[in-house]
């Protein structure tokens, strides 16, 4: 039986090396490509074919999260299945990966015994979640209840990468290069996020992001 193809996709050098490092020596997994950004794993994808593209939701460079795992789940078949990571929980970034098109969702505080489990079972066909989305899984493929029970739902998920952005201290111009918009475009999503979350300044938001980065670490 011929190696599980992985392509790993993460935009902080450290833990791309170390999840490559990791599967290298792992039975049965071969790791075909590290890659930092959402338009590094399309060409990826395209010149080396893997099975499973592991991914960080948040890896910038104009395409990530919802966008890319839309964009991978529309490819003609054999199309690479999804296991999403995220430094965020299930509830906040995990359904939405899911809803995007990604077959499974990890945080990266998850083992490295369970990464590797959960590449084999995304690849064979499953799903591979957990804790509280794990209960959600069929009311998510079916629609029979709404969407979300996070706070930060109301947001859209160009306006949560503005978000996180924001608690990350980058400022709008910062922003617009890392996403591919304008800083214009920034602006308007700021404002869109403020409103949404009843935050009347700039000061509010940024402190807002910042302790909710600080509560989602790992």
């Amino acid at each position: 039986m011929r190696p599980i193809r992985v392509l790993i996709a993460e935009d902080q050098d450290l833990v791309r090396s170390g999840l490559t490092s990791l599967l290298a020596s792992t039975p049965g997994i071969e790791v075909v490509a590290s890659v930092r950004t959402g338009l590094e794993v399309m060409a990826g994808v395209e010149e080396r074919r893997p099975d499973v593209v592991v991914c960080d939701y948040f890896l910038g460079g104009g395409l990530e999260g919802a966008d890319l795992f839309a964009t991978l789940s529309q490819l003609p078949a054999p199309r690479p299945r999804v296991l999403a990571l995220s430094m965020h929980g299930e509830t906040s970034v995990g359904e939405r990966a899911i809803r995007a098109g990604a077959r499974g969702f990890m945080t990266k505080e998850d083992s490295a015994g369970e990464l590797a489990h959960a590449i084999q079972k995304v690849a064979s066909g499953g799903i591979h979640v957990s804790g509280e989305l794990l209960g959600r899984i069929s009311d998510i493929f079916s629609g029979s209840r709404p969407p979300f029970t996070h706070a930060l739902s109301v947001l859209s998920d160009r306006e949560l990468q503005v978000y996180r952005l924001l608690g990350a201290n980058l400022d709008l111009w910062e922003i617009g290069q890392r996403l591919g918009i304008s800083t214009r475009t920034v602006g308007t999503h700021r404002e869109a996020i403020k409103r949404k979350l009843f935050l009347q300044t700039g000061e509010q938001l940024v402190a807002h992001a910042r302790a909710w980065l600080r509560a989602n670490a790992t």
